[in-house]
This record gives structure tokens, C-alpha cells and sequence, in this order.
């Protein structure tokens, strides 16, 4: 499609990408989807052991004073 305007052909691309490949789009938006998802649960379950690290040591050292 480089260098060309004709109506035709940006039609016909347009087309082949929204209906042709319309199930490719939405197989890898699906995908990235559960990836970010995947990928957020990792830094939740991180951040909460890192909270609960902290939260025992303030209790530790509540104890001794």
C-alpha cells in the first residue's frame, strides 16, 4: 500500500483488516490481556509479602519496647 491513495485499495485494506483478520486481532488482544493480568498478579503477590514482611517487623520491635 505504500505510495498509493486510490480509494480501492485502502478500502480493500481496510476491509482484510476488519474482517479477515479480525479474529487474529482479537486471539492476541486476548492474549497480551492475560499476560498484563499474569504479570499484575506476580507484582501483587510481591508487594503483599513485602507488606507483610514489614508489618512483622514493626511488630517485632513493638514487643521490646
Amino acid at each position: 500500500m505504500k505510495d498509493k491513495c486510490e480509494r480501492d485499495v485502502v478500502e480493500k485494506v481496510a476491509r482484510d483488516l476488519m474482517e479477515v483478520r479480525r479474529g487474529d486481532f482479537i486471539r492476541v488482544a486476548d492474549e497480551m490481556g492475560k499476560l498484563a493480568k499474569k504479570s499484575m498478579e506476580h507484582r501483587c503477590l510481591i508487594c503483599r509479602r513485602n507488606f507483610d514482611e514489614m508489618m512483622s517487623r514493626v511488630e517485632e520491635r513493638t514487643k521490646y519496647e
